[in-house]
């Protein structure tokens, strides 16, 4: 899922770069995608559990993104995982982007308070989402 994402920004990054797309539409377009891949992963019924360290974090504008290292995954929840349940790990880095938005809203405008805030031209705004 990850190498689809940053294919996506890739993609969209050079899109911007040639001058086809603005930078706002490049955001709202990954916002939508987060929101699709968040709303179709709470479908699907698996709980999974994840543990690691954090490297660095920051929170702005209503979006925390965290920087992690030595991740373990799992289906299930960590603490009541059973013997012979598979379980992934990674050193990383792994990017983490939450963006609190409420899941029960019906309306994209309804669901990410100030959703529109994701129109600044300036690159500086989201060092991250370019990298």
């Amino acid at each position: 899922m990850e190498s689809v994402c940053m294919a996506l920004i890739d993609v969209l990054d050079e899109l911007v770069e040639a001058g086809k797309i603005s930078h706002s539409l490049a955001r709202r377009i990954i916002y939508n995608y987060n929101v699709s891949v968040q709303d179709n992963i709470g479908k699907c019924g698996v709980e999974i559990g994840m543990k690691a360290k954090i490297i660095d974090y920051r929170f702005v504008e209503s979006v925390w993104w965290f920087n992690l290292k030595d991740i373990a995954i799992s289906k299930g929840p960590l603490q009541r995982r059973a013997a012979g349940t598979e379980m992934v790990r990674f050193e990383g880095p792994l990017r983490v982007i939450a963006v609190g938005y409420d899941a029960t809203a019906k309306t994209v405008k309804a669901r990410i308070p100030g959703h529109n805030m994701f129109e600044p031209e300036d690159r500086q705004l989201w060092p991250g989402l370019w990298e």
